[in-house]
């Protein structure tokens, strides 16, 4: 028998400069365990939050706020399961300052990764200008 309470939810739609307190006062009759606000490969805001509960009576609250307007927005609740919560937030820190999931080393390694693409890319544009150079001084040789 299955006795693990459900207790994630997904919030979509928010405005982008929502902050973990905006989504307390929001989800206010609910207890709130974490929120974790996604950002973009750039660090700017997504505009979701995956947020852990106490209970699933929690979870049931928040989705009556589905389509309540949290400033000039509305928000749309999703229930989602532990294991979607788990993935998406393992790379995002949250906003009590936990890193979730990710180990230093992966995090290093994702860096290193990084710089390697960047260095590669160096060399390839730097052998593409060689080659644009020679187009050019073939051209005006003619």
């Amino acid at each position: 028998m299955d006795t693990e309470e459900n207790t994630f939810i997904l919030l979509r739609g928010l405005v982008w400069s929502a902050t973990e307190e905006d989504i307390k006062t929001f989800l206010h009759d609910c207890n709130v365990k974490e929120v974790v606000l996604t950002t973009n490969d750039r660090g700017r805001p997504t505009g979701n939050a995956f947020v852990h509960l106490d209970t699933e009576a929690d979870v049931e609250k928040a989705m009556a706020h589905n389509r309540e307007y949290l400033r000039e927005r509305f928000v749309l609740v999703e229930e989602i399961y532990e294991a979607q919560y788990i993935r998406e937030t393992k790379e995002f820190v949250s906003q009590t300052g936990n890193v979730n999931k990710k180990s230093e080393t992966e995090l290093e390694g994702n860096l290193e990764n990084g710089n390697e693409a960047k260095r590669r890319k160096t060399e390839k544009d730097k052998i593409a200008d060689h080659m644009e150079c020679n187009e050019e001084e073939q051209g005006n040789a003619k």
